[in-house]
């Protein structure tokens, strides 16, 4: 009796051992897909959203000891205000507006002193999502940085693409390679692609188009010998890009060349493209509009703030100036030369 009563008792050992054994194995097994937050956390292997006004998770992309917004991040802000969709938008459906940025004191004054009035005159734009790839040269500047994306762009949906600053030609290209091998435009009917100096001055013939169900893309000729489509300005459908539309390895280590080459197929041989009347260079410039005066070209990309959409505040004309005279005192014209040469 006292033998058999021991058996019993040996095998609820056994079967509780093998359960404790399985339960322990589940738990090694969980453990290896789920992050657990500790000292061993890599910090720049983190995604990190965040709401407009979201005070205390704004610590939670910032190093404690240096105060440094930490890469990769991804930023999502809310508009504050909302805006009632026009009936435009049910022809062409819903529209990224996707902006590649390394934040230079050129950029931060177009988006300051130019944006604000491209989106006024632009229901395309005020009724668009915004997407910006931002990698300031200097980490220090990155608060800095997405403060002035967010004013910018205060009515807007937005995220923010925080990432490590590149060359200057790569940081383009990985911008859009990153977007398509990361699903950014997963959802768009249009994506509209440009750097913050290059302004939709008339959307007109963007919107007509693409409410054309026959037209994929809206594109800038860079050449006219043949096709090189420009790559700081292009409006775009995602569905008929790819993975491979936008490679890290440049063809003939020329970006509008790798684009034309990756679209060649699926755009410019079924001709669903339009291209953009008045932006086609005049001069060996692959820039949106060079060597039109600035009223004949709905797309403009120049370096010097116009008049006639950008507005310098009194308080500000003093440092623009500064800022504008050096590094590019060839390139840069100041509103009041503009103005007082009656151009």
């Amino acid at each position: 009796m006292m033998h058999a009563i021991q058996e019993v008792g040996q095998r609820k050992d056994t079967n509780i051992r093998r359960i404790l054994g399985i339960f322990v194995l589940c738990l090694c097994v969980v453990s290896l897909f789920i992050d657990f937050p500790g000292d061993s956390e890599d910090p720049f292997k983190k995604e990190v959203y965040r709401k407009l006004g979201d005070g205390p998770e704004d610590a939670a992309i910032s190093d404690p000891e240096s105060n440094i917004l930490q890469v990769p991040s991804t930023l999502t802000f809310s508009p504050r205000e909302t805006i009632t969709p026009s009936t435009d938008a049910d022809n062409y459906g819903r529209v990224l507006l996707y902006v590649t940025s390394h934040m230079s004191r050129q950029h931060e004054m177009f988006l300051k002193y130019c944006w604000p009035n491209v989106l006024a005159r632009s229901k395309l734009l005020q009724q668009a999502d915004v997407a910006v790839f931002l990698n300031p040269a200097e980490e220090e500047k990155r608060e800095e940085a997405i403060d002035v994306v967010k004013a910018t762009f205060e009515n807007n949906p937005l995220t923010v693409y925080l990432r490590e600053n590149q060359a200057y030609a790569t940081g383009a290209v990985m911008a859009m390679h990153e977007a398509m091998a990361s699903n950014f435009f997963d959802g768009y009917d249009w994506v509209i692609r440009l750097n913050p100096d290059v302004l939709i001055r008339d959307d007109a013939f963007l919107t007509e188009k693409m409410a054309d169900p026959e037209v994929s893309a809206l594109l800038i000729n860079c050449s006219n010998r043949g096709s090189k489509v420009h790559t700081d300005f292009f409006v775009i459908k995602p569905i008929v890009l790819n993975a491979n539309s936008f490679p890290e390895a440049l063809w003939r280590k020329n970006a509008e060349l790798s684009f034309t080459k990756s679209i060649q197929e699926s755009v410019l041989e079924r001709k669903a493209h339009r291209w953009i009347p008045g932006t086609a260079p005049r001069t060996s410039q692959c820039r949106a509009g060079h060597g039109h005066e600035f009223h004949e070209s709905p797309i403009v990309h120049q370096h010097y703030l116009h008049p006639e959409i950008c507005s310098i505040p009194e308080s500000d004309k003093e440092a623009v100036e500064f800022e504008f005279t050096d590094p590019w005192p060839n390139s840069w014209t100041l509103v009041e030369q503009i103005e007082s040469s009656g151009s």
